[in-house]
């Protein structure tokens, strides 16, 4: 089954067609509705559309219309267009097969982005991405001259700049800096805090990213154990999801109200909250075991906590978002994003640090699938018949019939819950 292919959990009722098919197109920038899926297309139109975004290199969400014929009549009454596939960019509709081929041959498609990881100076791959194209940014940049990142130099206005054109409408950069303390504090993070206000961000919070085991470092001063987490909106944020903790206390309570007069307290029954909004000042722990148990990354001289990224990606995002590293490293925020169902697009100057971040997501993605990968295709059959075209195809490692009499041809992973029993 094509990884990228949309299948719905539940019985579609005409009810829920609409709000299906909406909620499918509002979750991903690029939007397939085919014949078949992209391994395999099922109308010369579809495989056309397919053979263009395939040598653009786009990446798209996928819907079967065979699968069920309540969206695929549905889809037509959505968009007021008579024909199968249909291509739907940032939420709107772009039309049909020929449309799209008209868009390919005439140029006006080859801005598109691929979700994935890059080689490039970030400047540079910036100023070729389409403007306004990126949901939510997390990154963190060389901190002065405490890193030694591959003898390459920090281009933090150009930097800035780009992040600003990257951006959509309402959506967040999160910029995590620390400064360099040699005597003092060189207070380069607020220098770039200052700059990002100068060319149009808002400074929408200013977060304490807190160590929890930070060691004595410092003779004369507190030891050191905060970063700052800049997060910077291009005008009114347009996804918050607020993530919450548990109280100390809950339940009823009389809490007291007011003083009055005479000093006697007034009380009054009052229902206290299971649960509150985090306040801005996160703690992680940090090193193996707490930035990340892949030994990998710690090539790289300074990795990000997984699980302040996780937070980032959650708080300020939501699926199908794209979500950008222009200094990804070994690949942390690419990661995370995966696991999230965001698109992710990384990039970074250093060919060492990407082939870890792609080490890192492909361990990653092996173990959400269940760990263990089989290298072979085949079909297998409503009456229970199978066909093997390879050697070491498990026949129980698929989880959903195509509409048509066999299950289309695909590698498999293997894992207990996508076992047919």
């Amino acid at each position: 089954m094509d990884k990228r292919e949309i299948l719905s959990e539940q019985p579609v009722t005409p009810e829920k067609v609409t709000a299906l098919i909406k909620n499918m197109i509002d979750s991903n920038e690029l939007m397939l509705f085919m014949k078949g899926n992209s391994i395999q297309p099922m109308c010369g139109f579809s495989a056309r559309v397919v053979a263009i975004f395939d040598e653009l290199g786009l990446d798209c969400k996928v819907f079967n219309v065979l699968a069920d014929p309540l969206i695929r009549e549905g889809i037509k009454k959505y968009s007021n267009w008579p024909t199968i596939p249909q291509v739907y960019y940032k939420q709107e509709f772009i039309g049909g097969c020929d449309i799209i081929t008209e868009m390919y041959q005439s140029g006006m498609t080859k801005n598109g982005i691929k979700s994935g990881l890059y080689v490039s100076d970030c400047v540079s791959f910036m100023a070729e991405m389409p403007a306004e194209c990126v949901d939510l940014a997390v990154t963190s940049p060389p901190y002065d001259d405490l890193r030694d990142y591959n003898g390459y130099s920090f281009d933090f206005a150009n930097i800035a700049q780009g992040l600003f054109k990257a951006i959509k409408k309402g959506g967040i950069v999160v910029w995590v800096v620390g400064d360099r303390i040699n005597g003092g504090r060189s207070l380069t993070s607020f220098r770039q805090g200052l700059y990002f206000q100068e060319i149009g961000f808002d400074i929408h919070d200013v977060m304490i990213y807190q160590k929890k085991n930070t060691p004595f470092m410092r003779s004369n001063a507190y030891t050191n154990c905060y970063e700052f987490m800049f997060v910077l909106s291009k005008g009114k944020p347009k996804t918050f999801n607020p993530l919450k903790e548990k109280t100390v206390r809950s339940g009823f309570e009389m809490v007291v109200h007011n003083k009055k007069a005479d000093g006697i307290n007034k009380k009054t029954l009052k229902e206290l909250k299971k649960e509150k909004t985090r306040t801005n000042i996160w703690s992680y722990a940090v090193g193996f075991g707490g930035t990340t148990s892949d030994k990998i990354a710690f090539a790289h001289p300074a990795v990000f906590p997984e699980k302040l990224v996780e937070d980032h990606i959650l708080s300020w995002s939501n699926p199908g978002d794209l979500v950008f590293d222009p200094m990804c490293g070994s690949g942390t925020t690419c990661k995370i994003a995966m696991l999230t169902q965001r698109q992710y697009l990384g990039v970074d100057i250093s060919e060492e640090y990407i082939n870890i971040a792609k080490q890192r997501l492909k361990n990653a993605e092996n173990e959400k699938m269940g760990g263990l990968f089989c290298a072979g295709k085949g079909r297998i059959y409503k009456d229970g018949t199978e066909e093997k075209i390879q050697t070491g195809f498990n026949p129980n490692s698929v989880g959903l019939l195509d509409g048509e009499n066999y299950l289309m041809n695909a590698y498999h992973y293997i894992s207990e819950r996508d076992t047919l029993k």
